[in-house]
């Protein structure tokens, strides 16, 4: 499952688990307004409901984990390259600066790195962005799952 698709399967869910978690916590809040059988069948109520949703989103859990260690991967495999990339931009840049080459020969030979690490960085950037959604994504559920004794 290509990572936007699964991103757009996964959100959903995890929203929903936090509607229903949200639901239980304000209908416990007013446990002292209303006799404990009415709080009880509320909070069972979305228990349910919320547990309906865990199990759609339980399988998904691996993939989305899988996601995140190909994008921290791929980011780190394309960083490892923008490196090389930066090492020899600054080999120019030495080579410029005790004027073994002329401006015109740095601007020549620069040219084509610059180009490589702008393209590098716009693929980081992009990189980036998508795994800083999934990891939030997976926070949130981290979160709410642990609140609501799902996860340990």
């Amino acid at each position: 499952m290509q990572h936007e698709e699964l991103y757009k399967n996964f959100e959903p869910k995890v929203k929903e688990f936090a509607k229903y978690q949200g639901f239980i916590a304000k209908t416990q809040a007013q446990s002292g307004k209303f006799k404990p059988a009415v709080v009880e069948k509320l909070v069972k109520k979305h228990t349910d409901a919320a547990m309906v949703v865990v199990e759609g989103l339980m399988p998904m859990l691996m993939d989305v984990e899988e996601a995140l260690l190909e994008l921290t991967t791929e980011r780190d495999t394309i960083g490892e390259g923008r490196s090389d990339h930066q090492f020899n931009l600054d080999v120019l840049k030495l080579e410029l600066t005790i004027e073994q080459i002329t401006k015109k020969e740095f601007e020549a030979s620069s040219k084509e790195t610059k180009a490589e690490i702008d393209g590098i960085d716009g693929k980081l950037e992009g990189i980036e962005d998508e795994l800083g959604k999934f990891q939030g994504l997976m926070d949130t559920w981290n979160d709410l799952a642990t609140k609501a004794g799902i996860l340990e």
